[in-house]
């Protein structure tokens, strides 16, 4: 699953907002294989992707480094790292990244922080240099903006992709729990509701192969 997310991620450009949806896939599809209650649990995987990903990294930082006067480490974790740059070796620093995109196979996606707040690796605060955070409308806009050109239904928002997406694993045999993990519910009971789709599906294909019964 992680690997099919990751090669259909690259097709898509960066700027499309359906490549960070997909990052978000990846980064969860990985939090996951470490939790000994996931049905996507798979402990050897997430060893192979954390050593290989912290050694690729490694090697980023040591190319900086000994590429860029003054260019300072701030962290490091599995998915990214942080480091300060004099601005006059920006082009260096992007000629060092493709550098090392050609080595791994790998595409690095950057950030330019005007201040960052550092606590450890799982607990900082940054500010883009442009000072701006995604705003809940503009997630609205982006995914009303793509289901209308996959769909003529009036009614287009989050809500209604997260609905499809949950009744079509479940008419599809998905297990509940699995789909409650998905969706991030606390109880099952939430999740129940979805089989009311299910069974109304059954209905449907049963009427369709037995008209007369």
């Amino acid at each position: 699953m992680f690997e099919w997310f990751f090669e259909e991620r690259k097709k898509i450009p960066k700027k499309d907002p359906k490549n960070y949806v997909y990052k978000i896939v990846l980064n969860s599809t990985y939090g996951l294989s470490n939790d000994e209650n996931s049905f996507l649990y798979d402990p050897q995987f997430t060893m192979k992707i954390t050593i290989n990903g912290q050694l690729s990294l490694t090697m980023l930082y040591e190319m900086i480094c000994e590429g860029i006067p003054g260019a300072l480490p701030l962290m490091q974790n599995t998915d990214g790292l942080e480091t300060m740059i004099p601005r006059e070796y920006v082009d260096k620093y992007m000629e060092i990244c493709k550098r090392w995109e050609d080595i791994t196979s790998l595409q690095l996606e950057h950030d330019t922080y005007s201040k960052i707040i550092l606590g450890d690796v799982n607990n900082y605060i940054a500010v883009t240099e442009k000072g701006k955070t995604l705003q809940p409308k503009a997630v609205y806009t982006f995914v009303k903006f793509y289901l209308s050109q996959v769909t003529t239904l009036q009614k287009k928002s989050p809500h209604v992709l997260r609905h499809s997406f949950a009744t079509h694993l479940m008419n599809n045999g998905a297990d509940l729990n699995a789909v409650k993990e998905l969706l991030g519910h606390s109880s099952l009971a939430a999740t129940q509701v979805y089989t009311h789709n299910t069974i109304e599906k059954l209905k449907e294909v049963f009427a369709k192969a037995h008209p007369k019964a």
